[in-house]
């Protein structure tokens, strides 16, 4: 996998990365000899965050790879044309996740985030306010132990790793290679949830509208939409508050068998009057959530609702 970029004008750039789509539009695997990248979003108008599956070091007893993301910085060292592990520490931040156990093969890593840095409202809504600048990222990592494929993902603010990136430092020159320990513990939110990879668009600004339903005891369906935004935790609005800790048993994915994660966040439970199948998906926008159901290939419903 290579990098390179151009610098058209003053604060504009050009990122040259070859994309390979399958046949539903998905990216491809993009596969060098030191790492698999599987899936890349734009962190900042001047920063892409890559899920990467990389190799380790020759002297590593076991040769398997291993998930990392990589915040790429392509305002700096334009006009050039380099491989991942090839770029400049000023350039690359590596963020590392628990050690994987013994068997546990990762296939794949997808990030998502929306909506695109700088994005702004048309003119012509004369909208009196938009979502804020803070975005959330949905990171999914599929690993595979004792021929099951099972995802587990983790959740995390663009400032959380805006601030570690910033109190990296100068002196850091060992490839900046963020630890685990450094990021995840109180900077993510960990769960054992799949998320659709066709109707992808489950997470908008600081929300994300999980993929499961509940019924209540009247039959009424509930989506539950989970909100990262750190000026509402303040405030008395609706939802159910975590503040606190929560520990996964995680000994099939790692070799620590229990983790903990404490990004704050609020939850909030949506009715939503509709006859559909538990295998629906429901996807979110700024103002709205809208369900899908897809019967079969050419018949499909769908519903929005107000959030």
């Amino acid at each position: 996998m290579e990098l390179e970029t151009r610098k058209e004008g003053p604060g504009e750039y050009t990122l040259r990365y070859a994309l390979q789509c399958d046949a539903h539009g998905r990216i491809k695997d993009l596969v060098d000899e030191d790492c698999t990248t599987s899936s890349f979003v734009f962190f900042t108008e001047t920063k892409v965050l890559l899920g990467v599956l990389e190799l380790p070091d020759e002297d590593d007893e076991v040769m398997q790879e291993y998930p990392t993301l990589n915040i790429v910085d392509f305002s700096i060292g334009v006009d050039t044309q380099r491989r991942l592990w090839e770029l400049d520490p000023q350039t690359r931040h590596c963020f590392l996740f628990p050690e994987l156990r013994a068997g546990t093969i990762p296939v794949r890593i997808d990030v998502r985030s929306d909506p695109s840095p700088g994005w702004k409202p048309s003119e012509d809504l004369q909208a009196p306010f938009h979502v804020s600048s803070e975005r959330l990222f949905v990171i999914s990592l599929s690993v595979v132990e004792s021929l099951r494929l099972s995802t587990i993902a983790f959740l995390t603010l663009q400032s959380v790793v805006l601030d570690i990136i910033d109190s990296c430092g100068a002196e850091n020159s060992l490839g900046r290679k963020i630890p685990w320990e450094q990021w995840g513990p109180e900077g993510t939110r960990m769960t054992e949830v799949s998320f659709s990879a066709v109707w992808a668009c489950y997470t908008y600004g600081t929300k994300c509208v999980l993929p499961f339903q509940r019924r209540d005891s009247n039959g009424q369906i509930h989506f539950r939409i989970v909100d990262f935004d750190r000026t509402s935790l303040k405030k008395r609005d609706e939802g159910q508050l975590f503040r606190g800790k929560n520990t996964l048993s995680t000994e099939i994915w790692f070799k620590d068998k229990d983790l903990s994660t404490s990004l704050p966040f609020r939850m909030i439970s949506k009715e939503f009057k509709g006859s559909f199948r538990p295998s629906c998906s429901p996807m979110i926008a700024e103002d709205s959530l809208i369900v899908v159901d897809v019967c079969v290939p050419a018949v499909s419903k769908c519903w929005v609702l107000a959030h």
